[in-house]
């Protein structure tokens, strides 16, 4: 396997490249949204009225889909910085839309954990998650937090759109053959937006953000005080061991308190249809409340990135977890339209917040050249705390006959993250780092 190779030709930077990468990571971001636990959840109910399975043991489906996803991230992570995306999001895309076309025909509950909570995760795990992030922070550094914030709402439009859409094909037609149909629309987005996926921007004889001083009057020009930015960013971008890594507190921080935030998103997001539905709302209303949800992160998305880029990091990592668990206290509330409404905008806020701003904190500290590797050792640490969210909250329920226990856990949960946020600092440069160290005041460095 070879790094991608640059095209045969390419004009000056009037257009950025890095903008290509952003729209390939939307559409990527869109098909990988086809398996969240927000749209399964429009599933859950019709697939266990068909079979007969609990459900605790459908959500615990998604409990171990965790596992192997997170043992395939700690290897594709060092795959991301020597090759680049490309190939693994073709890969990846089609294992997860075969595993969605078998799914159409799964009869045994094993068949089901077998699809969906182990071939599946395998190539989701490729062309989603912190690989199409990490292609884009490739590409920027002064526009970085704008670039991940405009990727990221191909996550959020594709959980505002997916649920509604399968609650619609499952009711025309069947959870099956809206399973199927939903294999089809992986291919469909992820063939495509592969073809535009390139490394880094030196690969193509460009710079991050699309600046070239050594090129009068094609590149953009910078103020004194984004030149600053810029250099002090950029110095950053050294190579990590992983030993290095892996000794560094803020790799565990970081992964515990967006642990926390993972376990609450992905419990809550398997479980809100049913908590809706509970209430006695539709399927069909039950799953506009979680379109809503994310409608309110899909433009929530952008908003962040534009704030990350100016203001210092922490006071933000720290508010979004304070949204999250606002919006899961608001559920504790005797029911009413405000409060699930409150609830729903409030859990959006955090959630679209947390993916921009974690991805920021990544880059700022550990920069672009080891930035896979370094994803790729914390990525399964977030995702076994998160996986016990959906498996967690089930068995909750299936005691109490409700979720209020749950959500207190996962409020609780929210608020801790959001203290524990602010024990990170810089790590420690390996040897050989430049000595100019990233400031606390840059601009979405910290």
């Amino acid at each position: 396997m070879q790094p991608d190779s640059p095209p045969a030709s390419r004009r000056g930077p009037r257009f950025f490249y890095g903008w290509l990468i952003v729209a390939a990571g939307f559409a990527a971001n869109v098909a990988y949204s086809e398996q969240f636990n927000s749209t399964y959840g429009v599933f859950i109910a019709h697939v266990g009225a068909d079979t007969g399975w609990g459900r605790t043991a459908l959500a615990g489906v998604k409990t171990v889909a965790r596992l192997p996803e997170s043992a395939m991230a700690a290897f594709i992570g060092p795959v991301v910085d020597r090759y680049g995306a490309r190939w693994l999001m073709v890969g990846g895309g089609i294992v997860m839309a075969a595993s969605f076309m078998a799914l159409a025909a799964v009869q045994e509950l094993w068949q089901l954990f077998l699809i969906l909570g182990v071939i599946m995760p395998l190539g989701a795990v490729c062309l989603g998650g912190f690989v199409t992030t990490v292609a884009v922070a490739n590409w920027f550094v002064l526009k970085r937090g704008r670039a991940i914030g405009i990727m990221g709402m191909g996550g959020s439009f594709g959980t505002m759109l997916l649920p509604v859409a399968a609650g619609l094909m499952i009711e025309a037609w069947s959870w099956r053959l809206a399973w199927f149909a939903m294999g089809v629309g992986v291919l469909l987005l992820i063939i495509p937006a592969a073809i535009f996926v390139r490394r880094r921007p030196e690969d193509l004889g460009l710079q991050p953000d699309g600046v070239d001083q050594s090129t009068e009057g094609t590149a953009p020009t910078l103020s004194a005080d984004q030149s600053r930015r810029r250099e002090a960013l950029l110095a950053a971008d050294v190579v990590w061991s992983r030993r290095d890594i892996v000794r560094s507190p803020l790799l565990w921080i970081m992964a515990s308190a967006w642990g926390f935030q993972t376990f609450a998103i992905t419990a809550t997001n398997v479980h809100m249809v049913p908590f809706f539905h509970d209430l006695g709302a539709p399927l069909m209303v039950a799953a506009a409340a979680v379109s809503l949800r994310s409608g309110i992160a899909l433009v929530a998305h952008p908003a962040w990135g534009y704030l990350v880029d100016r203001v210092p990091i922490k006071p933000l990592a720290s508010l979004q977890f304070v949204l999250t668990a606002a919006g899961i206290a608001m559920w504790l509330l005797p029911p009413s339209i405000p409060a699930i409404v409150l609830g729903l905008a409030l859990f959006g806020l955090g959630g679209s917040g947390g993916a921009v701003v974690s991805e920021m904190i990544w880059s700022g500290f550990y920069g672009r050249l080891s930035l896979g590797a370094v994803r790729g050792i914390a990525y399964p640490v977030q995702n076994v705390l998160g996986a016990f969210g959906p498996l967690g909250v089930g068995l909750l329920y299936d005691l109490s006959g409700n979720y209020a226990s749950a959500f207190v856990v996962m409020a609780v949960g929210s608020i801790f993250a959001a203290g524990l946020v602010q024990l990170a600092r810089a790590p420690k440069p390996p040897a050989g780092r430049s000595t100019t160290d990233v400031p606390l005041d840059v601009g979405g460095a910290r």
